[in-house]
C-alpha cells in the first residue's frame, strides 16, 4: 500500500503544471522541437541520411523525449509530411480570391501558391521531393502524391459532377502533374532548368490545363 501511495505521488510530481506550463503543453512544444528539428536535418542530409540521433541532437533533446512522440523515425516523417500538406492546402485555399475564376486562374493560383511555399523553405522542398512518388516510407507516410493529386482534382471540377470514367482519367492525370510538377521544381531548383519562376509556373498550369481539358473540354 505504501509502495502504491509512492507511486501515486510520483505520477502527481510528473503531470503537475512546471512555472504555469502544464505537461501536455510541454510535450507538444517537444513535438514541435522534434519536428522542426527533423525538417532541419532533412534539408540538410535528406531522408536517407537523417537519423534519430541526428534529430535529437539538432532538438536539442534526448531520445527519452523523441520516443515520447513517435514511434519511429519514419513516424516523424509521416507527421512531418501531414504539416506540410496541411500546410499546402492552407495555402492553395487561401489564393483564391472569389469562386468564380475560371479553369486557368485556379490552377494558376495553386501552383503558385505551392512553389512560392517551397521556394520560400527549401528544407520542405527536399522533403516534398522525396516523399513524392517515392516508396521509401509507404508504410508509414502513405502516398502523399494521392492527396495532393486529390486536391487537384477538386480544384479542377470546382463542384462539378463527372462520370467515373472521368474520374479515373482525372485521377491519373493528376497524379502525373503532381509527381512530374514536383521533379520539375527540384531540377529548376537545382539549376537543370534555365526559365524563370513564373515561366515555370506558367508551364506547368498550361499543361495542367490542357490534361483537365482532355478529359472534359467544357471546364
Amino acid at each position: 500500500m505504501e509502495r502504491f501511495r509512492v507511486k501515486m505521488l510520483v505520477m502527481q510530481q510528473i503531470v503537475r503544471p512546471f512555472r504555469g506550463v502544464s505537461a501536455d503543453e510541454r510535450r507538444d512544444t517537444r513535438r514541435a522541437q522534434l519536428l522542426e528539428a527533423c525538417l532541419d536535418v532533412v534539408g540538410t542530409c535528406g531522408i536517407a541520411g537523417t537519423t534519430i540521433d541526428g534529430i535529437c541532437r539538432s532538438a536539442g533533446l534526448t531520445k527519452r523525449y523523441f520516443y515520447e512522440s513517435f514511434p519511429s523515425r519514419n513516424d516523424a516523417f509521416a507527421a512531418l509530411a501531414d504539416e506540410l500538406i496541411a500546410d499546402i492546402t492552407e495555402k492553395i485555399l487561401a489564393a483564391f480570391p472569389n469562386d468564380m475564376m475560371d479553369l486557368r486562374d485556379r490552377i494558376h493560383c495553386a501552383i503558385d501558391s505551392v512553389t512560392t511555399l517551397l521556394f520560400d523553405d527549401p528544407r520542405s522542398a527536399r522533403f516534398f521531393s522525396e516523399v513524392i512518388g517515392k516508396e521509401l516510407l509507404k508504410d508509414t507516410v502513405g502516398p502523399a502524391e494521392h492527396r495532393i493529386a486529390q486536391l487537384l482534382i477538386e480544384l479542377i471540377l470546382a463542384g462539378r459532377e463527372i462520370t467515373k470514367s472521368q474520374h479515373d482519367r482525372m485521377q491519373l492525370a493528376a497524379l502525373v502533374i503532381v509527381t512530374g510538377s514536383v521533379r520539375a521544381f527540384t531540377s529548376w531548383l537545382d539549376g537543370r532548368i534555365s526559365i524563370s519562376r513564373e515561366d515555370l509556373v506558367d508551364e506547368i498550369t498550361e499543361m495542367s490545363v490542357a490534361a483537365a481539358r482532355s478529359i472534359r473540354s467544357d471546364l
